[in-house]
């Protein structure tokens, strides 16, 4: 109880903060947006980068984690394409989004966050090995799909070439990126860069958690019931269990990497489907309620996992304040 009161209360305090600044006009629009690319361009490309190019030590990693993570996610990716194309009778790009609805995880804005402040700097790398297979493969196949709808002709090399380069332009992916690259060759940081860097990451947590809560206000609460009720379930629900089921049954990972694995995949849809689907017009309503719905749930749904890791010595969490 006492992990649950010290871990998610203030998690998702922080994110009802930012819910309330914007909800009751504490905090215009234009804010919203300047906080939102303060926290992608610069609070959590430094946080990745400086705890990476600085972690002391990092154990060695084990591949049966992306394994059991990435398999869990593309069946219940499938399960929410090829559920929504076949009961509610989407196309293949509205298809696609439903699938990634399902299955992305806010991995980076509230993922990171979390498991970080369970864990410490101990969970980094698995973290970002989970961050970064999300983005490739589940950015991936969507951008394909999506493409490959929208009547615009192009080849698959030319499609790839396209979501190569957007993952180029990903200033997370590129930081992380350049911190396992800095550690690796033992490169040293100026004294002066590292305070800057470590004051930018300091801030990546709070106003990453905050700028999510504004982000909330004003989705829409639901277009199709049915449907987003649909995807709500598969995120929340069936993800964790399969990645539970991956983890801890079939491949036996520690006990501290299964709770990993499960928190991971136990967060709601990222504010990124959203953002792709009105890019390309493919029921971006319904994407947002799907946003909105599965983070309001997951204050208790996520809290319960957060508890049965706590409940577990295996796990090693670590209690906030320690």
């Amino acid at each position: 109880m006492q992990a649950i009161l010290s871990i998610s209360i203030p998690f998702f305090g922080l994110i009802f903060c930012g819910w309330g600044a914007r909800r009751w006009n504490l905090l215009p629009q234009e804010a919203v947006v300047g906080l939102n690319a303060f926290v992608f361009w610069f609070a959590l490309p430094a946080l990745l980068f400086y705890k990476l190019a600085t972690t002391p030590e990092v154990t060695q990693f084990d591949p049966n984690l992306l394994i059991a993570y990435s398999g869990a996610g593309l069946i219940v990716y499938a399960l929410g394409a090829f559920g929504v194309r076949f009961f509610f009778k989407a196309g293949m790009g509205e298809s696609g989004v439903a699938g990634m609805a399902a299955a992305y995880p806010n991995v980076g804005y509230m993922g990171l966050p979390l498991v970080l402040q369970i864990w410490g700097d101990a969970i980094l790398v698995p973290a970002v090995v989970i961050m970064l297979a999300d983005t490739l493969i589940l950015f991936t196949l969507t951008t394909l799909m999506l493409e490959a709808d929208s009547g615009r002709g192009q080849t698959v090399g030319a499609t790839l070439r396209r979501v190569v380069v957007g993952l180029g332009r990903n200033p997370m992916i590129v930081a992380a990126l350049l911190g396992i690259v800095w550690w690796q060759f033992a490169l040293p940081i100026p004294l002066p860069a590292a305070g800057l860097l470590d004051m930018l990451a300091s801030a990546a947590a709070p106003c990453a958690l905050f700028a999510l809560g504004a982000t909330l206000v004003g989705q829409p609460k639901s277009e199709d019931r049915a449907e987003v009720s649909y995807l709500v379930f598969l995120k929340l629900v069936m993800h964790p269990f399969l990645a539970g089921l991956f983890a801890g049954t079939l491949l036996e990972l520690e006990p501290r990497l299964v709770h990993l694995v499960v928190i991971e995949a136990s967060l709601p849809t990222a504010a990124n489907v959203f953002v792709i689907a009105t890019a390309y017009g493919k029921r971006p309503r319904r994407a947002s309620a799907v946003v909105l719905m599965s983070t309001a749930l997951g204050v208790v749904t996520v809290s319960i996992v957060v508890a049965l890791a706590a409940a577990d010595p295996g796990s090693a969490l670590i209690p906030l304040g320690r």
